[in-house]
Order: C-alpha cells, then sequence, then structure tokens
C-alpha cells in the first residue's frame, strides 16, 4: 500500500512533492471515513480485476489541510508468472463538479420541499400520464392516502358527467392536433362523493432530470359555491320584484330611473 510512484501533476492539484510521498502508505492521503471502500476496491481489482463502474470517489487531503474530492479508476499488474506486481492508478480532482451535484441536489431539494409546503394540490406526470409525485394537498383534494392510489384512479374516474363530456371533448381536439387551453376550471367528485371546483392549469418542469408536466390544481370551491349562492339569491330577488303587484323601481343619485 506505499507508493512506488507519483506523477509530478500532485504538485498542482494537492500541493505535495511527489518525491515527499514515496515509501509512504496511500491511506495517509485518504479521508479516514473513505479508506475502507477504496481499499475493499483494490483489493476485489487484485482478486478478479473487478471495477466500480465511473471509478470510485473519495476524500484526499491537500497539503493545506483541506479535503478535496476525487475520483479514481485503477488496475493490478501482473508479472508473467501471474504474480502481483503492483497497483496503478489515475485520480482526478472533481470537487468543483461535486460541489455542483452538492448544489443541484439542494435546490431540487428547495424546489420539492416547496412543493410538498404548496397550499395547491401539485401533481408530476411522464409522458404516459403516470403521477411521479404528488404533494398532500393533492392528496387532500381528491381524497387520497398516498400516491400509490393516486395510479389506481384515472384522473377523468374524478370527472362529474357534465365534466366528462368536456374531457372526452378535449381529447377529440388533442387528436386533431387543435389548441386546448392550458387553464382550465373543472368539477370533480372526491373519493367521498363530494363536488369540488379546481381551477387547473400544467406547464413543463424539469424532474429527475427529465422533462416532465407538472399540473396544479387550485381548489375554488368555497368561492364557486359563495358565487353560486349569490347569484341563487339575486334570481330569487329578481323573481321577487319583477312578480309583485306593487310598482317596484330604482333611481341614481340624481334621481333618475335606472
Amino acid at each position: 500500500g506505499e507508493f512506488l510512484y507519483v506523477s509530478p501533476s500532485i504538485k498542482n492539484l494537492l500541493g505535495y512533492d511527489p518525491n515527499d510521498l514515496i515509501g509512504h502508505p496511500f491511506q495517509s492521503l485518504i479521508h479516514p471515513a473513505d479508506i475502507p471502500v477504496i481499499e475493499r476496491a483494490i483489493q476485489r481489482n487484485i482478486r478478479d480485476g473487478s471495477q466500480a463502474p465511473g471509478g470510485n470517489r473519495f476524500r484526499v487531503r491537500h497539503a493545506s489541510g483541506e479535503w478535496r474530492w476525487h475520483n479514481t479508476t485503477g488496475n493490478a499488474v501482473y508479472d508473467a508468472s501471474g504474480k502481483f506486481v503492483y497497483f496503478i492508478a489515475i485520480s482526478r480532482d472533481i470537487t468543483e463538479h461535486k460541489k455542483a451535484e452538492e448544489l443541484l441536489q439542494a435546490t431540487e431539494q428547495n424546489f420539492r420541499n416547496s412543493l410538498d409546503a404548496s397550499p395547491m394540490g401539485i401533481r408530476i406526470i411522464d409522458s404516459e400520464r403516470r403521477s411521479l409525485y404528488v404533494n398532500q394537498e393533492f392528496l387532500n383534494i381528491f381524497g387520497y392516502k398516498n400516491i400509490y392510489e393516486v395510479g389506481d384512479y384515472p384522473m377523468q374516474d374524478h370527472y362529474t358527467p357534465e365534466e366528462h363530456i368536456k374531457f372526452l371533448s378535449r381529447q377529440e381536439k388533442r387528436a386533431r392536433g387543435e389548441l386546448v387551453p392550458a387553464n382550465m376550471r373543472v368539477e370533480i367528485k372526491g373519493k367521498d362523493g363530494t363536488i369540488r371546483y379546481l381551477e387547473v392549469s400544467d406547464s413543463e418542469v424539469i424532474w429527475d432530470g427529465k422533462s416532465r408536466r407538472e399540473i396544479i390544481y387550485k381548489d375554488v370551491t368555497e368561492n364557486e359555491l359563495a358565487k353560486r349562492a349569490l347569484q341563487e339569491s339575486e334570481e330569487r330577488y329578481r323573481l321577487i320584484v319583477e312578480n309583485s303587484t306593487d310598482i317596484v323601481f330604482t333611481l341614481d343619485n340624481t334621481g333618475r330611473f335606472i
């Protein structure tokens, strides 16, 4: 496990004089938590020539004391009799790439956290319209317990009869290549039979590195019921007025008939 040779580039990458490392164990440069992984990888290669796909990632100590991420591939070398002679490895610094990966993961996690906490129902689907993700509000709106139940019920099964006719019409338009609005209001029936009114919109998002569709469901049931109640109240008032035996009229602030 001791260094026999180290290329000059280590001076630029890790700040060491290559001659100072000759005779020292390679483990002296590796983060303690990563040593067992690297040792096992080397032993496997010596034993049967196997390698980890894409190499092995581990932390290496810079001369300044900083831990740098490296990716290493290597192979055992044998003499003519098949006896192990030495292990040769190529290592490259991937610290910036690793930081970029971690930043991307943090960004994706923040995006997922914002979806989880959204007051609107959100569903991510693939090209086959299979649900890849749903948030808690989506489950609340439709009455599901988890995403696995969502896969058992096509969304159109929740439409009221009138809304299902509209759905079929939209499908026919898509099949003919006609433009269908990305935003619409739909009337659905939850698992418990409750009628709910939703504003639905969809857009393209990148999910796990692939282009997907994000569908957002805004529950406007209370507003819709209040609107309908107001309309019914106005209609009742109009009927009362129009069928009254008394003369009923309305004036503006100048005394003119309205």
